[in-house]
């Protein structure tokens, strides 16, 4: 499954975004896409603030085995451009999947549709730390009076013309990930209504009645959900099992439309442990609290 972005869509997008012309947008893409690549082939590290870092990253020649003749062939050593993005570009795309649980895949695991992609073997090859570099900024004319394309850069290695249409088509897609759209749903606090207190009267000619013991209800423990917290991660922290997940859901359902996607804020009720049977060191009830939960999903 493929879905590319071509420079003429991510003008447009800019574009919009900015409120200027198709023709400016599409001229300080290129002007800022042609000033990465002169800046990489000429020995130094692009850095861009709140977006990322583009770098070469040395690679050994090493054999290899043709496929078509299955011959033993040589890949000459060559540089790999790689991509750092900064904190602000990893964390606002990786902002709709915050919910998420994650789950560590075994080896050998292919999903269709998606391509496999085999990286080269690079060794133990280690990068230095780079020293701290004096930012610059670079200017180029855009037809004339258009605006003034900028970046910072900082030194490091060179680059080969043949990585450079690469560089473009990664900055392309990476620029786009500016424009994905957060969507955030509201919260509503929960509620809780107090029993009445019940009066005691006594008649002032008889022997008093004894008053009858009421036991008051427990507190209510609640938990306000937090960034990357699922309900399955609440239930092993309060009863030690995940599977006890679907009784905080039952508990809730009154705000939660889907049990996989609760909304970051949403204030949870957590039930008692007595009120579902609810206990991690019996088999018994771990195994109907999955075979309930399955049934919500």
């Amino acid at each position: 499954m493929e879905n590319r972005i071509t420079l003429a869509n991510l003008a447009d997008l800019l574009a919009k975004r900015t409120n200027v012309s198709g023709t400016e947008s599409e001229a300080f893409l290129k002007s800022l896409f042609e000033l990465i690549s002169e800046t990489l082939s000429g020995d130094e590290v692009v850095k861009i603030k709140d977006f990322g870092t583009f770098k070469l990253v040395p690679i050994q020649a090493r054999e290899s085995v043709d496929v078509n003749s299955g011959e033993k062939i040589e890949i000459p050593a060559h540089n790999r451009l790689s991509f750092f993005p900064a904190t602000a570009l990893k964390e606002l795309v990786n902002k709709p999947f915050s919910h998420f649980e994650s789950i560590l895949l075994n080896e050998g695991i292919a999903f269709e549709g998606v391509e496999e992609v085999i990286e080269e073997e690079e060794g133990k090859t280690e990068l230095t730390e780079e020293k701290p570099i004096v930012k610059r900024e670079a200017y180029q004319e855009v037809f004339r009076s258009d605006r003034m394309a900028s970046a910072n850069v900082q030194k490091r290695s060179k680059i080969p013309p043949v990585w450079i249409p690469i560089l473009g088509g990664v900055a392309i897609a990476l620029a786009s990930l500016f424009f994905f759209i957060q969507r955030q749903a509201g919260t509503q606090p929960a509620t809780i209504t107090e029993n009445p207190s019940v009066k005691d009267s006594l008649h002032p000619f008889k022997a008093p009645v004894a008053e009858k013991t009421q036991e008051l209800p427990e507190r209510l423990e609640k938990v306000v959900v937090q960034k990357g917290k699922t309900l399955r991660l609440i239930a092993e922290e309060k009863f030690g099992n995940r599977e006890f997940w679907v009784y905080i859901y039952l508990k809730n359902k009154d705000k939660i439309e889907n049990p996989n996607v609760v909304t970051v804020g949403t204030e949870l009720i957590i039930p008692d442990s007595s009120e579902y049977d609810i206990d991690a060191s019996d088999t018994q009830s771990v195994a109907k609290a999955k075979v309930l939960g399955d049934d919500f999903l």
